[in-house]
């Protein structure tokens, strides 16, 4: 990323460049377009975005966090479960999004135990997630 223009978020998702990509997520004028970039490379991106979820600042973890809701690879369930406990509550509210998209009847106890949170947000997505994936398992 140089100093004075924007990374060149087709000419990465054209080389599939996951490290280039979520470098871009610290960029807000094109965070959007490398998290769809993300989203499009699909599973081959889930380990790099754990990553940059467990290190990023709190932009980057909340964009991550979508970014691995929209691919719905269970391998991401693990993290974002550990993110619904993140210190701040954009992050919390979108890994509670992103593990209602995954679906995975695993995140059923934390979310639960997410019912308690702080932010009136974050409690909604919460209870969303777990109505929608407590339907989808019968």
């Amino acid at each position: 990323m140089g100093i004075f223009r924007d990374p060149d978020i087709e000419k990465l998702r054209a080389k599939r460049d996951v490290k280039g990509l979520i470098k871009a997520l610290k960029d807000e004028h094109v965070r959007w377009k490398a998290i769809e970039a993300l989203r499009d490379i699909g599973e081959s991106a889930v380990e790099s975005l754990t990553h940059a979820l467990e290190n990023g600042d709190k932009d980057t973890r909340r964009e991550v966090t979508r970014a691995l809701g929209m691919i719905g690879d269970s391998n991401a369930v693990e993290p974002l479960i550990q993110a619904l406990k993140d210190e701040d509550w954009h992050v919390r509210g979108e890994a509670a999004k992103a593990l209602e998209e995954i679906g995975d009847v695993r995140v059923i106890e934390p979310l639960t135990q997410a019912l308690d949170d702080e932010n009136s947000f974050v409690q909604r997505a919460v209870k969303t997630a777990l109505e929608s994936i407590r339907a989808k398992k019968g």
